[in-house]
């Protein structure tokens, strides 16, 4: 086991991989909440109590917060998924007992300032006005609200202008109080650092904290959306999103679905990428990807390109959705994708940041968080297997098309 998990005595998860060569510790406090339990009249709430966390405790201000990290050299951070929030504080290994008592009393003792809800929400504004005006990020949020129509799942994360203008204090108290201390609660730590330092500080300082018994809201099963939407903006070039919905970070063919995306368009020697970019000559920007949480997710391709060329683009698309599900895999390719994945996964794990962010991400899901598990089953993945989730997921027939065009052509 390349980590070591243990237990607070009310059953908080501490997972600790010791990196004696390390110059820094990571800290990470994990909660299973995110955007999904926003109210459907509330959304971007999950999002706006993670920026309310720093506004200041009882003990810090929200510019001592900032103030005390940098003294100690150290970078915090938190960010808000659709299943998840963290809060994350990394610094210089001798720093790491000032760095948990900041941390811990950014998430325990929140004061949410009254005076301070109108001033975030500006700020929150603002972001999502700044995240609209990112041709990709645009075209993804209103991807997601086609393809999970009538689910949470196609709420963004930020919300809009709208549906932040709705939230007050109350909101934010009561979404803290409701969700930050139930039972997906996780620690996870990375670095230079023994688990006999730390863990007496955890338990001093959350081994008595009870438990929140809330569940999580239903979601009703929303319809499969199959269809074609444009979108026109003051951009250059187009922007083209073909995609389907896909099984979720439990599923067992998570893995052998990765392996696939690395054949079908994840990297440079990829089927969509070698004929739309290199054979062809119709985009610079050519990529696939499988987007994935807790319960669902989304199969994606992605391409930047001129806006005449989307037609031959998208017949490119769907005739290599149909090979990949009718014709098995070379061993070729499949030796490639399998050990391109591999090398890449393990590149992104190098450092304790890195190392750390992967382990309280599927730590605080409830799924397998060693790393050299995953690696060794990615080199299980057969070509039958590729096939198989190609054509579980793949269906030329039945896909969502979205495209971010120039304004001034109305045309495909």
């Amino acid at each position: 086991m390349s980590f070591q998990t243990y237990y607070l005595s009310n059953g908080i998860p501490v997972y600790i991989k010791t990196i004696p060569t390390s110059f820094k510790v990571c800290i990470d406090i994990l909660v299973g909440v995110g955007s999904q339990s926003d109210p459907s009249d509330q959304q971007g709430l999950a999002h706006f109590v993670e920026h309310m966390m720093f506004r200041g405790t009882n003990k810090r201000d929200y510019k001592q917060i900032s103030i005390d990290t940098l003294k100690i050299g150290g970078f915090l951070n938190a960010y808000t998924e659709r299943d998840t929030t963290t809060y994350a504080l990394d610094v210089p290994y001798r720093q790491w007992e000032n760095a948990l008592d900041i941390l811990l009393d950014l998430y325990l003792h929140p004061l949410f300032p009254a005076h301070d809800i109108d001033r975030e929400r500006s700020i929150i504004q603002e972001e999502i006005d700044m995240y609209n005006d990112i041709p990709g990020e645009f075209l993804m949020d209103r991807f997601m609200e086609i393809l999970y129509e009538g689910h949470a799942m196609a709420h963004p994360i930020l919300g809009t202008r709208q549906s932040i203008a709705t939230i007050g204090r109350d909101d934010v108290q009561g979404f803290y109080e409701r969700w930050y201390f139930d039972e997906t609660l996780t620690i996870s730590i990375a670095g230079r650092i023994e688990a006999d330092e730390i863990l007496p500080i955890l338990e001093a300082k959350l081994g008595k904290r009870k438990f929140t018994q809330t569940p999580k809201p239903a979601q009703a099963e929303s319809k499969i959306i199959k269809g074609i939407e444009r979108y026109h903006r003051e951009v250059d070039q187009a922007q083209l999103l073909l995609g389907t919905r896909a099984p979720g970070l439990e599923d067992p063919d998570r893995l052998p679905i990765q392996v696939m995306n690395a054949i079908l368009g994840g990297n440079e020697i990829s089927r969509l990428f070698q004929r739309i970019r290199e054979e062809e000559g119709l985009a610079y920007a050519v990529d696939s990807s499988h987007e994935a949480w807790l319960g669902s997710g989304c199969f994606v391709v992605s391409v930047g390109l001129d806006h005449r060329k989307i037609d031959d683009v998208e017949k490119i698309i769907v005739e290599e959705w149909e090979r990949i599900r009718r014709d098995p895999v070379s061993d070729e390719e499949l030796t490639v994708a399998r050990n391109s994945l591999e090398g890449f996964k393990i590149m992104g794990l190098e450092g304790a940041g890195a190392y750390n962010a992967h382990m309280g991400a599927m730590a605080v899901r409830g799924l397998p968080a060693d790393p050299e598990e995953e690696l060794a089953l990615i080199q299980q993945v057969t070509a039958a297997d590729v096939q198989r989730v190609a054509a579980r997921m793949l269906d030329p027939d039945n896909y969502l098309f979205t495209a971010l065009l120039p304004q001034e052509k109305k045309k495909r």
